[in-house]
């Protein structure tokens, strides 16, 4: 049906009556900073995942995730596996618990509050849910998204646990962090093997 429509398009425009395109596929309203938000949400609740995510567990992500944060998480996937490798002895993840969420524990429900536009960013509102075996806490994290050639995608997100360690600052910061350390123990091991040389 799409192809007869542009066909018929295309002859309408020879004969000079109107030009006709479709919409972009990542313009229109149903790809928009809400529909994104609620889209990596869902894939959240179906797909979760503790700490820093694989290759396959990132997989799932990717169409909604911008591709520097993917650059991100991958970098610092890649550290801790390195932090882990060459510890002295058994230590524990750099990363624990939800990467995607305040709570350790992760997240069962969700709601795409409000979004907060400007430009080719966006600011979503969401409130989160963890509600098992009796145990509830609700709480409020801001995604953070850019429009560009691939339509809207999260860029970074906001936490907003108030309990105590809960992490703070953004996910960008939080991967960031990962990074560095894992170049600061880098550093401290060539230090150390240059001053134990002969």
């Amino acid at each position: 049906m799409r192809a007869r429509l542009s066909k018929l398009c295309c002859v309408i425009g020879l004969f000079g009556l109107t030009a006709c395109s479709e919409p972009h596929p990542s313009s229109g309203p149903s790809n928009g900073p809400e529909q994104v938000a609620n889209r990596f949400y869902r894939i959240l609740l179906a797909e979760p995942f503790g700490g820093l995510p694989t290759q396959e567990q990132l997989r799932p992500y990717r169409a909604v995730l911008h591709q520097e944060l993917i650059r991100r998480l991958e970098e610092a996937y890649a550290a801790e596996q390195h932090y882990l490798a060459t510890a002295n002895e058994a230590v524990p993840p750099l990363v624990e618990g939800s990467l995607f969420g305040s709570l350790f524990e992760g997240v069962t429900d969700f709601q795409v509050e409000r979004c907060q536009n400007a430009r080719r960013t966006s600011r979503c509102l969401v409130t989160l849910i963890y509600d098992k075996q009796g145990e509830r806490v609700e709480w409020q994290d801001e995604l953070h998204l850019r429009q560009g050639r691939l339509g809207w995608q999260i860029s970074n997100l906001t936490y907003g646990g108030k309990w105590d360690f809960a992490p703070s600052g953004t996910l960008q910061q939080r991967l960031d962090a990962v990074i560095a350390q894992n170049q600061i123990i880098e550093q401290g091991t060539v230090s150390h093997a240059s001053s134990t040389a002969p």
